[in-house]
C-alpha cells in the first residue's frame, strides 16, 4: 500500500504545538514523555509508531508515523469529557485550535473548517459530528458517549 501522509514528522508536530500553545495551556506536549508502540497498518495507514502523549488524565494527544517515511499520517486528541477540569478543559480547546491552524495552511479555509468543526465550542452535552476538509486534510471532530475526539488525516 501507498503511504498517505504530512509533510511534517511527530517531533515538528510537537514543536510546532509548543510554539503555538506556550503562551495559553497549562502543559506543553514537549514536556511529556510518550508511550509508544508498534502501529500495524491498518485501513488507509500504512505500518509503523504510535505516539501517545497524556496530557491530562482523560486527555490525550496521539500520532501515527510510517515507519516508511518517518512521516506523520494520523493525529488525534481525545478528551473523556468526564475528567475535564477547567483547566484542562481550557488546554484541549487550545490543542484542538492549535492542531486544526497546524494542518492548514491557507487562512481562508482555517476559518470554514473552524466553524464547521465548531472547534471553540465547550458543549458536550449532546452528541455530535462534525466534519471539514481542508487544502491537505480532512477532519472529524466527534462528541459522541462521553468522549470528544479530533482526528486529522492527510488527503
Amino acid at each position: 500500500m501507498e503511504e498517505t501522509v504530512f509533510n511534517t514528522t511527530v517531533n515538528e508536530v510537537i514543536s510546532v504545538l509548543d510554539s503555538g500553545v506556550e503562551d495559553y495551556a497549562y502543559i506543553l506536549p514537549s514536556d511529556i514523555t510518550p508511550t509508544t508502540s508498534d502501529w500495524d497498518a491498518v485501513g488507509k495507514t500504512v505500518a509503523g509508531t504510535y505516539y501517545s502523549y497524556l496530557i491530562y488524565d482523560g486527555v490525550t494527544l496521539n500520532i501515527v508515523d510510517s515507519a516508511q517515511s518517518g512521516k506523520v499520517q494520523s493525529v488525534s486528541l481525545i478528551a473523556d469529557i468526564s475528567k475535564l477540569t477547567e483547566e484542562s478543559s481550557w488546554d484541549f480547546i487550545c490543542y484542538k485550535s492549535i492542531l486544526v491552524a497546524m494542518f492548514e495552511p491557507d487562512n481562508d479555509r482555517w476559518s470554514s473548517i473552524d466553524t464547521d468543526l465548531n472547534i471553540d465550542s465547550t458543549d458536550f452535552s449532546e452528541d455530535n459530528i462534525y466534519l471539514s476538509s481542508g487544502t491537505v486534510a480532512e477532519y472529524t471532530y466527534t462528541i459522541v458517549g462521553g468522549l470528544a475526539t479530533l482526528s486529522i488525516d492527510p488527503k
